[in-house]
């Protein structure tokens, strides 16, 4: 994009010692194609005047839903002409729809759950779906995801909303039988969606449960916006954050839809009401069938990297450098050590989620090429199923810790609304249980790790990635150690690590499984009593595990140009030894480091943090968008921070009314 930066600014001599060419970063990073789509969205911005109708320090409840509704009318009338046509590549759509929406959060909700994730579902598992797709992206229709109940988040299995198909009329009932089934939490829902993707239990007229569905299911007329008869939704009211976005309840009461609205790629009733399935194994069609959320929780990931995570660090760190802080302060490696590993976080996370949209979407056109297919793409889709999860928890999870930071070291100037961090802040926190609550997500990683353990010669075969190629040798590896001298700064040395960790905590859950069970206790209480200091370690390990080795693939299979090699392979170091010093104690108290190791690692962070100093506010220009869209004050690629804190004071001397 066409950046300019002034040449007598705060900021201009801390760009002048970066060791690398910005521009030829920021060609790597996103690539000519993914840049011209974000230069053509910003001057069309610019031209309908959409980026002048707010501004954050004059913003107000009834502008932020108008100014919403613009920009959401914007989105829509102008999809088909920036996104549609790099639908096949979500590795180039993400970050490009994502640009857009950092000016206002609750349109990327808005647009991506009806745009995105309602048509990829439908596209998915639905078989006769097309007049639904096309009055959707029409926008004659509008969609949501309605699976989430009062009395259930997380835990699917037991939703209590059926779905009881009738043979007289050949119609399925939708009831909500208690208050703990009624929907909640539906974005879009609230106030103007005509339809819902709604998750319910199916019932055959014989009272079998046959387990969660989908059902594409009408919920208000189109012409007027009023709900069908046996339909109860409104509006949730006012949130901590994203209150552009109208969060829906719902309830049914024996409300009848057509046979078709149930989406029957993986299972179907007959006319006269018998269940069919092409899945006959009920934990996979489970699993097949919850998969299809990670359509929404990609999106999450594509506002998290793309969006929130990197907004806050390019604020804070062009604060750091530039409001009134000296070149001493951020010599100093406490403060280095408060920023530079969220950056780094931003920069590794960004390319990881990246780079598995690639295989993501592969899957993904398997699916819609043709269909769901219990043999060929089980694999492929548990392989998905665990790392969307596993990124959603791990990028959401460190985009609230970066923020965070972001406003303490910012000090008194964040908190104003100007600043745009109090904004990401709120809006961060639904991210943290949104489709999933982060530490029951964590969970599902490592009860399919527990499984896997139980076969190792097998664990290799269930994973078209390798993910769990060390399961097998997990009693050769756990023979072996590090030698400290051996401890040195590489990728090398932090794969190895990894791997024995792994094989060390798996084998720990495994053992205390075991025994739990022996005395007594049944598998779900067994399982309850490791999460704390053993399961949920070793999920989060997993997930280093896996980000830290694509980080340094996606490296050595895309070459950087030569000036930009150092910088990223630092940023990588950083955060993998950063992630690494957090299971120090395991690693040293079963003697794979000696414990000087400790002092070692930690060594080693404050010199990458040293390191990237003087790379520091030009790594956080390839990834700032322009200001207008970045849209805080203390966040200017200019640096005049104290100048324009100043200014947002004077917007404030209207009288009392």
């Amino acid at each position: 994009m066409a950046f300019k930066f002034a040449t007598h600014e705060p900021l201009t001599p801390f760009r002048a010692k970066a060791s690398f060419n910005w521009k030829n970063m920021k060609l790597y990073i996103e690539d000519e194609e993914t840049l011209a789509i974000k230069e053509k969205i910003f001057q069309d911005l610019i031209l309908h005047n959409v980026l002048n109708s707010i501004h954050p320090d004059k913003e107000k409840a009834d502008d932020l839903k108008r100014h919403t509704y613009n920009l959401s009318a914007y989105c829509s009338l102008n999809y088909d002409k920036f996104i549609k046509p790099f639908e096949t590549n979500l590795a180039k759509t993400l970050p490009s729809l994502f640009f857009v929406f950092c000016l206002n959060h609750a349109v990327s909700y808005k647009v991506g759950l009806s745009r995105l994730v309602s048509v990829t579902i439908l596209k998915s598992i639905g078989t006769s779906t097309e007049k639904a797709i096309e009055n959707i992206s029409s926008g004659k229709w509008h969609s949501c995801i309605s699976l989430t109940e009062i009395g259930h988040g997380s835990n699917l299995m037991n939703l209590q909303t059926t779905a009881t198909y009738d043979a007289k009329t050949k119609t399925f009932v939708l009831h909500s039988p208690t208050i703990e089934a009624w929907k909640c939490w539906s974005g879009n829902l609230g106030k103007g969606a005509t339809h819902a993707l709604v998750l319910a239990q199916l019932y055959t007229p014989d009272g079998q449960c046959h387990g969660i569905h989908w059902f594409f299911t009408p919920v208000r007329d189109p012409n007027t916006l009023k709900p069908y008869p046996g339909v109860i939704v409104g509006d949730m009211g006012e949130k901590i954050g994203i209150n552009g976005l109208d969060n829906g309840f719902m309830a049914f009461t024996n409300y009848h839809i057509p046979k078709k609205t149930l989406l029957n790629g993986i299972s179907d009733v007959t006319l006269d009401g018998q269940f069919v399935t092409k899945v006959p194994n009920h934990v996979k069609r489970f699993a097949l069938t919850a998969s299809n959320l990670n359509a929404s929780r990609t999106c999450i990931l594509g506002l998290t990297c793309f969006g929130m995570h990197t907004q806050s660090i390019i604020i804070a760190i062009r604060y750091a450098f530039a409001a009134g802080k000296s070149e001493t302060s951020i010599n100093c490696p406490h403060q280095q050590l408060r920023l530079f590993p969220h950056l780094s976080s931003a920069y590794v996370l960004g390319i990881v989620v990246k780079s598995f949209l690639e295989n993501l979407w592969n899957y993904q056109s398997k699916v819609f090429t043709d269909g769901i297919d219990d043999e060929k793409l089980y694999v492929e889709a548990a392989d998905t199923h665990v790392i969307v999860t596993g990124l959603k928890a791990i990028t959401t999870s460190a985009a609230a810790k970066c923020i965070q930071e972001a406003i303490e070291y910012c000090g008194g100037h964040a908190y104003l609304e100007a600043a745009g961090l109090g904004t990401l802040r709120n809006d961060i926190d639904a991210n943290v249980t949104l489709e999933g609550d982060n530490n029951i997500l964590l969970q599902q990683i490592s009860k399919t790790l527990l499984k896997l353990s139980q076969n190792k010669q097998k664990a290799k075969e269930q994973s078209n990635l390798g993910l769990y190629d060390f399961i097998e040798e997990m009693d050769a590896t756990l023979d072996r150690k590090c030698d400290n001298n051996r401890l040195e700064m590489t990728p090398e040395v932090i794969k190895s690590a990894y791997n024995w960790l792994l094989c060390y905590l798996l084998n720990e859950c495994s053992m205390k499984m075991a025994s739990n069970m022996t005395n007594g206790a049944n598998s779900f209480d067994a399982f309850n009593k490791i999460q704390v200091y053993d399961c949920n370690v070793l999920s989060n390990a997993f997930m280093e595990n896996f980000i830290i080795t694509r980080y340094f693939e996606w490296l050595n299979q895309n070459k950087p140009p030569e000036d930009c090699q150092s910088p990223l392979i630092n940023l990588g170091l950083l955060y993998s030894f950063c992630c690494l010093e957090k299971h120090m104690l395991a690693l040293c108290k079963e003697q794979y480091f000696s414990w000087d190791a400790v002092d070692i690692v930690q060594n080693y962070i404050l010199n990458l943090c040293d390191r990237l100093k003087d790379d520091a506010v030009s790594l956080a220009d390839v990834l700032a968008p322009p200001d207008e869209m970045l849209n805080s004050i203390l966040g200017k690629s200019d640096g005049e921070i104290n100048k324009r804190v100043v200014a947002s004071y004077m917007n404030n001397l209207q009288r009392p009314k």
